[in-house]
């Protein structure tokens, strides 16, 4: 919830919406618009969701779906390559 300020996002102009996480239910602040963010040289379109949580997430639907996604738990490693954009 601290990004949203910065972002120039006000929380009550967020829609409201339960959400199940790990730890049980939960609420988040969805707002509307698209954020704009720039990774690895290309622009990526995001859905900025605000919850009073330690971490902060990536979705799966609006950021990791642009990528192949490969976590190596023993070597403590995570790996992110770009799809070829078809077209």
């Amino acid at each position: 919830m601290e990004f949203a300020e910065p972002l120039g996002i006000s929380l009550g102009a967020c829609e409201r919406a339960a959400v199940a996480t790990a730890g049980g239910e939960a609420e988040e602040f969805v707002w509307a618009d698209p954020v704009i963010a720039l990774f690895d040289g290309q622009e990526v379109e995001l859905t900025a969701s605000f919850a009073a949580t330690p971490v902060t997430l990536l979705g799966r639907e609006d950021f990791f779906a642009r990528y192949r996604v490969t976590i190596d738990q023993r070597e403590q490693s995570f790996l992110l390559e770009a799809y070829e954009e078809s077209g």
